[in-house]
């Protein structure tokens, strides 16, 4: 999946021999993507389509609402197939928030270096959150 902010699309690339086939347009509903959109898959698209909103996307229509908290800057977002949560890294207020497949906030996590992170991944299996800087790969334990 690609976004692309100047057509407020995502493509989808079906995997091919060799390496992918042509892509073909997916959201079925408008959303205006910017240059600081975020996208994380899973069974549903998540899209930040800017720094302080998640909207989620199932075959292409608008499908999940987020809570959000007040103030939210959205650095990175993140999920994987199989994973139960929705990660978004929140560094200008040096935070990790963490909601269900609904967009249900479960939890907002705060430490001061999360102000450092650039990049977000999260293994639930073993519970840790790996922060990329940029010169540097933090990790955190989940509580």
């Amino acid at each position: 999946y690609v976004l692309d902010s100047a057509t407020d699309q995502v493509y989808r690339f079906p995997r091919a021999d060799g390496g992918f086939g042509a892509g073909t347009a997916w959201l079925k509903d408008s959303i205006a993507i910017e240059e600081t959109s975020r996208l994380a898959v899973n069974e549903t698209l998540f899209i930040a389509p800017d720094t302080s909103t998640i909207k989620g996307f199932f075959r292409g229509r608008a499908s999940n609402t987020f809570e959000l908290p007040n103030e939210l800057h959205i650095t990175d977002l993140y999920t994987h197939p199989g994973l139960q949560n929705v990660y978004a890294l929140d560094n200008e207020h040096g935070r990790l928030l963490i909601w269900n497949q609904e967009g249900k906030l479960l939890q907002e996590l705060s430490h001061e270096k999360f102000s450092q992170g650039q990049t977000l991944s999260v293994n639930e299996k073993s519970g840790t959150v790996y922060l990329g800087t940029t010169d540097s790969l933090l990790s955190y334990p989940l509580p």
